[in-house]
């Protein structure tokens, strides 16, 4: 019989149970930052060591040990400046939760959502560093299967951080992750059929540059099903067509990482940034009306020699044209 001042297992845990009590452990609550399907996410105090954290807290507590450190694991085994460091896994009063570094910025979704779109420089500095990202995780043979903007987020110097690897597993070069989880708008073909590879992650980060760009998705439903079937007929438009700044050759780029066959996309996130920073080199800009370009006060004729380009902020050396420097990410003048 259970008594009164026994302690009942805590099985299913709900988005006010942590702000009612206010501490865990040796964590003080703040706020809660957000809530999924798997759990929510709070801001903390470690009142130890003096530092904001991020508790991810799982909603259903009654799941086995070992399932529940899947995520945790996998994310602590990836040392990497863009993804969010796990600092511990606690069990604490009966509730499990990870404890990992907390990002002050805003989610690349938030900055999609406040914007018309970005400008493709600002873009291309976060599809950089996501790319790095996302080939540091395949070297060590994790795929991602759920990279959309939500997972993206940004440091308040506009550093990116890939979060939230719940749905990644270890996946062996030449083999298939078969379930279909993950978000419908950012699945690639194959992902729907619970046939997700590596160069699956390559076409959700190109369904995210597209978003970027366009400031909206392609997609006319966002009814699952309605999705899968625009996804596998390819029923969206190339960007150029919509996004008068952007040159057929930027398209392009983008529209490779989202073709049909996941052959036919870039081999790997590193061939994906390198096909970029070559792109940066050589393309034309749209022409801008001769109306609107500005003329010379004097008669000389302008040297329009390219003269060389040096990131001021790390020093290595630029195409003439670019507008990001794609070994530091820092925005040129």
């Amino acid at each position: 019989m259970q008594t009164a001042s026994a302690k009942i297992p805590v099985l299913w845990y709900h988005v006010g149970m942590l702000l009612d009590r206010k501490t865990l452990g040796k964590y003080r609550i703040v706020k809660r930052l957000g809530s999924g399907g798997f759990g929510s996410v709070y801001l903390a105090t470690d009142t130890w060591v003096k530092r904001k954290v991020a508790l991810k807290i799982p909603h259903n507590q009654g799941q086995e040990l070992e399932k529940m450190l899947h995520e945790p694991r996998l994310q602590a085994s990836l040392s990497h400046p863009n993804i969010v460091q796990i600092y511990s896994v606690e069990k604490k009063e009966g509730i499990f939760f990870i404890v990992s570094e907390y990002i002050s910025g805003p989610s690349l979704d938030r900055l999609i959502k406040d914007s018309d779109g970005l400008k493709w420089e600002k873009a291309i500095s976060i599809i950089f560093q996501v790319c790095d990202a996302l080939k540091f995780a395949h070297d060590h043979q994790i795929i991602h299967r759920d990279i959309r903007p939500a997972n993206v987020l940004l440091t308040e110097e506009g550093f990116v951080k890939m979060t939230d690897f719940g749905t990644s597993r270890y996946l062996n070069p030449d083999s298939i992750a078969v379930t279909r989880v993950g978000c419908p708008p950012y699945m690639a073909p194959e992902h729907f059929e619970g046939k997700a590879v590596f160069q699956s992650d390559i076409y959700s980060v190109g369904m995210m540059f597209y978003e970027m760009i366009m400031g909206k998705l392609p997609f006319e439903s966002f009814n699952p099903l309605k999705i899968e079937k625009e996804v596998k007929e390819r029923l969206f438009t190339a960007l150029h067509e919509k996004v008068d700044t952007l040159t057929p050759n930027q398209s392009a780029i983008i529209m490779k990482a989202l073709a049909k066959n996941y052959n036919e996309r870039y081999l790997d996130a590193a061939d994906f940034k390198k096909a970029i920073i070559e792109l940066q080199a050589t393309d034309t800009p749209p022409e801008i009306p001769r109306s609107e370009i500005p003329q010379p006060s004097n008669r000389e004729t302008p040297d329009r020699t390219p003269s060389k380009k040096v990131c001021f902020n790390c020093g290595k050396l630029l195409s003439p044209r670019a507008r990001v420097c794609p070994y530091c990410y820092q925005e040129q003048d």
